[in-house]
């Protein structure tokens, strides 16, 4: 079977978890069939060390060639709010290949309130009849599929894939509450400044407590300017810290021993952040956008509130309380979740090729 992957995002950016888990991804899936990816830009990447062939072009005509000179079995585009997909999306059609879409959060409802008419022209004018002529589409959780725009689609659920790490504690000894945040700083998806402006209603009890919220991660200058412009205007900026961007061995180092990691995201597809956290022992407060409460229902790893200030507020007050009487048992169910994930990680090649040839019969 001969895969080709669409891909618009550089898979070197190590900031970015969607870049890293295509990577594993794709590099799992060659291990059974012949998995190639394509980079619908010009420019090159550095590093050429992946398990599997890749391709970058912008010219229609380069990818056309590509076409007609292997036969491939499916096509399977990452990503839709990008123009470079059209192109390769045409001459798929134009030489009537298979294709699938991943969506990656992307068919969210929440995803379309931001620039929402350029969204729902987009939608209109191609994304739904990009959707139409697939053979199906795969989501990373149920409940993500239950909050896209194409629920009657054929579909098939596979989790993201997730490598083990042993870098984790089950007891932490902080002698203040250490909250922490890694992701891109993006105000609108991220929902770090709700968080913190949610902060303020709960102030009285809050000073009783000694904590420390961390904040890791990239972002374009006029997004981390408007953090730090956040933080200031907080009543607990002394308690609060945008540290920028967290690589590798720091980066578990810091989950590890930190108690609860943050991410009120208004959309997400299996966040890498939050399970990294979860792997490390770390239990999660997240929001109902991340489509995880099912998952922490199952595994009481975390806690799921609503995305608005009232609800945040009171749910991370139970959140501490909780913390603070359980914390043995929160770790290791953050634990037991990523532990199950990985062992079904140990067959994704198989388990991601079964559901692409379910969807194209």
């Amino acid at each position: 079977m001969r895969i080709l992957h669409i891909l618009d995002i550089d898979i070197n950016n190590t900031t970015h978890g969607a870049a890293i888990m295509l990577k594993r991804m794709v590099e799992a899936q060659n291990e059974l069939v012949d998995a190639r990816v394509f980079f619908p830009y010009k420019k090159k990447i550095a590093n050429h060390n992946y398990g599997f062939k890749f391709y970058f072009s912008d010219s229609k005509k380069d990818f056309e060639k590509l076409c007609s000179e292997i036969k491939w079995d499916l096509i399977v585009f990452h990503y839709c709010f990008n123009i470079r997909i059209i192109p390769p999306y045409l001459t798929v059609r134009k030489k009537n290949l298979p294709y699938i879409i991943t969506s990656h959060g992307s068919f969210m409802k929440n995803v379309f309130k931001k620039n929402t008419l350029r969204k729902f022209l987009y939608k209109s004018i191609f994304l739904d009849t990009f959707v139409k002529n697939s053979k199906g589409i795969i989501f990373n959780l149920e409940t993500e599929r239950l909050n896209s725009y194409y629920q009657s689609k054929k579909y098939s659920v596979i989790p993201n894939f997730i490598e083990r790490n042993n870098n984790f504690l089950l007891n932490v000894t902080n002698q203040r509450i250490r909250l922490i945040s890694i992701s891109r700083v993006d105000l609108y998806y991220k929902k770090i400044d709700l968080f913190i402006s949610s902060l303020e209603k709960i102030k009285h009890d809050l000073n009783p407590i000694d904590f420390e919220y961390l904040i890791y991660g990239d972002g374009n200058p006029t997004e981390i300017r408007k953090l730090n412009n956040v933080i200031k205007k907080s009543t607990f900026r002394d308690k609060i810290h945008f540290n920028g961007p967290i690589f590798n061995d720091k980066k578990f180092h810091e989950l590890k021993n930190s108690d609860i990691f943050i991410q009120l995201s208004s959309s997400e597809s299996m966040s890498l952040s939050i399970t990294e956290a979860l792997s490390c022992g770390t239990p999660c407060f997240v929001s109902d956008m991340t489509n995880l409460e099912v998952e922490f229902s199952k595994f009481h790893c975390g806690w799921v509130t609503k995305l608005n200030q009232k609800a945040i507020s009171e749910n991370f007050l139970l959140a501490l309380k909780d913390y603070d009487k359980n914390k043995i048992r929160l770790r290791e169910s953050a634990r037991k979740y990523a532990d199950h994930y990985f062992n079904l990680s140990k067959e994704y090649g198989k388990i991601s090729i079964d559901a692409y040839t379910s969807l194209l019969k």
